[in-house]
């Protein structure tokens, strides 16, 4: 995930990247994070997403429809399993590389996969952070205690709404291990870490 930053100079490249952003995001989210910039700035919503503050964006294409958990996971796991085979096998050129590559495609695009979840509203689990970095600014707010009452209820209630969002995600993706197969994908579709897992299979062997 790559965060971007808006220049006063560059008015017309900013723009561009927001109007890409804001296609990307789902709407509970751009409302979520819109509203906590008007609020926290004190401006519309238009002269507070022209500051310089931060905007997410998707490690992949984001899709429409909602899947469940479990059969969201099966694209990524089969790309794993082929990877893991060939591994097995001892082979360890470009063609587990490339393997893995596609097990790291197919985990990019997991992370975007709106999913079922308990709360009715579907998640998607490249947002934990997103979320979680929200709910402390908006805690930070909160907590400067400057602001009327109803704007620190209104914020109080987009904190509780991104750490609730924050813990099923944070449980989906535990559920599935998914922070260790992403990790593990990263770093066998590298050259460097393709060898590193080569010398492990080897010094299994001599055992």
């Amino acid at each position: 995930m790559t965060t971007i930053v808006a220049h006063a100079h560059r008015p017309h490249a900013f723009w561009v990247r927001v109007v890409e952003d804001l296609a990307l995001l789902s709407a509970a989210t751009i409302v979520g994070w819109t509203l906590f910039a008007t609020l926290a700035l004190h401006q519309s919503p238009m002269q507070a997403i022209a500051q310089p503050i931060r905007m997410v964006r998707s490690p992949a294409p984001i899709v429409s429809v909602p899947a469940a958990l479990v059969p969201a996971t099966k694209p990524m796991m089969a790309a794993v399993a082929a990877a893991t085979k060939l591994e097995e096998q001892g082979v360890f050129t470009e063609e587990a590389r490339a393997a893995w590559e596609k097990a790291l495609t197919e985990c990019r695009r997991l992370s975007v996969q709106p999913i079922a979840s308990s709360q009715g509203t579907p998640v998607m689990l490249w947002l934990l952070e997103p979320e979680l970095e929200r709910a402390a600014e908006l805690a930070d707010r909160i907590a400067a205690a400057d602001a009327p009452a109803g704007e620190i209820a209104t914020l109080t209630a987009l904190r509780d709404e991104a750490l609730a969002n924050a813990a099923v995600i944070e449980r989906y993706r535990e559920i599935i291990n998914y922070d260790y197969w992403r990790a593990t994908c990263e770093e066998a579709a590298t050259p460097a870490g393709l060898a590193a897992r080569e010398e492990a299979w080897i010094a299994g062997q001599l055992n």
